[in-house]
């Protein structure tokens, strides 16, 4: 085996460890990216539900605020 036969099995072997690398390095991004994800699909519920909350709230105070502006016979058009 002649010297730059040697040289082209190395070439070779480094370019193929160094591909398996970077692949390995990009599997592992995609999994912490899953956990990213999942993790602000929760973030967006949870504002979800509390502005589900305020809004609840909010229809119910303007249902009180009718109620009581009909008692005193004030007309009210938002």
């Amino acid at each position: 085996m002649k010297y730059q036969d040697f040289a082209g099995v190395i070439s070779i072997g480094m370019a193929l460890g160094a591909l398996t690398y970077q692949a390995g390095r990009h599997s592992e991004t995609i999994e912490s990216l899953g956990v990213r994800v999942a993790q602000a699909e929760h973030r967006g519920r949870d504002h979800d539900n509390l502005l589900f909350d305020i809004h609840g709230k909010i229809c119910s105070m303007e249902k009180d605020v009718k109620h009581l502006l009909n008692k005193v016979n004030v007309k009210w058009d938002p």
